[in-house]
């Protein structure tokens, strides 16, 4: 075993397991304090600025200036509220940004609005989820834009870290859908696999839900940490349809009524 703390305060670890969490922090701090040149990052801020304005009621592009995937982006970008277009302005400032909240907040739309945002900006985007299940619901919310417009499709962690990257393919963003599930192993496997190809990573889920059934509770800890910039959404968008849902019964849960 390996001690952690003194005292009260002290926790208690199989030497294994503090090794790969150790391993994990630094892995994603090497991707955290990377250089914000490896990207056009003002091609990146015009896009988000003028879909900031469009959102505002300004004046709309000329049909010239932005192709179909970013009007189409644009158009939905306005119908977010004030917390979740702030993961988009986060993004532009940090390498790592978690995007968390519970059931029902938005999360999935605002991460495939993320994905179509950057491949609308010609970033190369990896959409990433720990199961197939999780991996095809992220794949109809990055497709699912109303214009006909769909952007890539979402894989497991698996598949995408077992798959040797194309040499010649340039670096990009990875996004991470439900990365509650996600034990220290999961992310470490992506992290040893891509680590080198991530110039944005975004973590989505729910630090709320129980934590992974593998060792480590990821998510909940980097938020906690507050090492790593986090949008919390709390605003519940999913329709009501009849009952208590879990929309209202999980947030009396997590606060104890």
């Amino acid at each position: 075993l390996v001690r952690d703390g003194d005292g009260e305060h002290a926790r208690y670890a199989l030497k294994a397991h503090h090794d790969a969490e150790a391993r994990l922090a630094t892995s994603l701090a090497k991707v955290r304090k990377r250089s914000l040149a490896a990207h056009d990052n003002h091609t990146l801020r015009s896009a988000l600025e003028r879909m900031e304005r469009a959102a505002a009621g300004g004046a709309p592009s000329e049909a010239g200036e932005v192709g179909d995937a970013m009007r189409a982006v644009t158009r939905a970008f306005a119908r977010l509220d004030a917390a979740q277009r702030g993961i988009f302005r986060q993004l532009l400032v940090h390498r790592v940004a978690c995007l968390c909240g519970g059931p029902g907040r938005g999360k999935s739309f605002v991460l495939g609005l993320l994905v179509r945002f950057f491949e609308a900006c010609d970033v190369d985007v990896c959409a990433c989820a720990p199961t197939g299940k999780a991996a095809t619901r992220l794949s109809r919310c990055i497709g699912d834009d109303g214009d006909g417009v769909v952007a890539s499709t979402a894989r497991t962690i698996d598949s995408l870290a077992h798959t040797k990257p194309d040499e010649d393919a340039a670096s990009g963003v990875y996004v991470v859908d439900e990365v509650s599930m996600c034990d220290l192993a999961k992310l470490q496997m992506l992290l040893d696999a891509r680590g080198r190809r991530m110039d944005y990573l975004v973590l989505c889920g729910d630090p709320d839900q129980l934590p992974s059934i593998g060792p480590g509770a990821v998510l909940r800890d980097l938020v906690e940490s507050e090492a790593v910039a986090t949008t919390r959404l709390c605003t519940v968008h999913r329709q009501a349809g009849g009952g208590r849902e879990i929309t209202e019964v999980a947030p009396r849960i997590v606060d104890g009524t």
